[in-house]
């Protein structure tokens, strides 16, 4: 591994420890990232939700589509991701 390869995944490693706002639990295992339930008001009465969730890319399989998390006791599934190319990963999810 290259040192700017070795210090992107530290860098990435202490963001995720840092501000991370949710464990999702995948196939039994614990992975902290950042979970935003994608609940936003639009024009005071339309809301629309898109959850997501922002991991390493490390912790998830490769194509992550299909996959159950649970993340605060709710089941949602991957429905698309999409890498953010510097070793993160977004996961779009649908409630299960």
């Amino acid at each position: 591994m290259a040192a700017f390869d070795r210090l992107q995944a530290r860098v990435n490693s202490v963001s995720i420890k840092k501000l991370s706002n949710a464990i999702a639990l995948i196939d039994g295992e614990e992975i902290a990232g950042e979970f935003n339930d994608g609940h936003a008001q639009v024009l005071e009465s339309v809301s629309g939700t898109n959850p997501t969730f922002r991991c390493l890319m490390t912790d998830v399989q490769a194509d992550p589509r299909g996959l159950v998390l649970t993340i605060r006791s709710v089941n949602y599934e991957v429905n698309e991701f999409r890498p953010d190319g510097n070793g993160m990963i977004f996961l779009d999810l649908e409630k299960a």
